[in-house]
């Protein structure tokens, strides 16, 4: 059973072409043009990915991603933006979405992100922090500090 994708874009014809794109990768794809209609659809359909379109006019992918993870917490968030930053990329491993994807090059990266993020565990590890930091811990404890 070919993984379902929700792709949110307020452009058109950029939503269009990413629907032809991955349906012809072999996905099943459910279309979006605003967050509200995104929200409608994952409250519809069991969705394995989600493309957010960072930049929205209502809200931002972020929001969006948030939104759609309380529906579906097993869901994976692409955001996917024309304005990449350092400062954005930033915010999006912070929030620990699953990629961050630069529409620039979109043609060459995605169905390979896409594959990695399907390939993931379902529910990913939690980050463990280094054991050198752990037992720097330990050893002010034990020094009453």
């Amino acid at each position: 059973m070919p993984a379902t994708i929700l792709v949110m874009d307020d452009d058109l014809l950029a939503l269009e072409s990413l629907e032809n794109y991955l349906k012809q990768a072999g996905y099943d794809v459910v279309t979006a043009n605003s967050a509200r209609e995104a929200i409608e659809r994952v409250r519809e359909i069991r969705c394995d990915v989600a493309l957010l379109d960072m930049k929205m006019p209502e809200m931002d992918g972020f929001q969006v991603a948030a939104m759609l993870r309380q529906l579906q917490p097993e869901l994976r968030a692409i955001i996917f933006t024309g304005y990449a930053s350092l400062e954005t990329e930033a915010r999006a491993l912070q929030l620990d979405f699953y990629e961050y994807l630069p529409k620039s090059n979109w043609y060459n990266l995605l169905l390979p992100t896409i594959q990695r993020v399907l390939a993931e565990p379902e529910h990913p590890q939690p980050k463990r922090r280094p054991a050198e930091l752990e037992q720097a811990a330990s050893q002010y404890a034990d020094e009453g500090k």
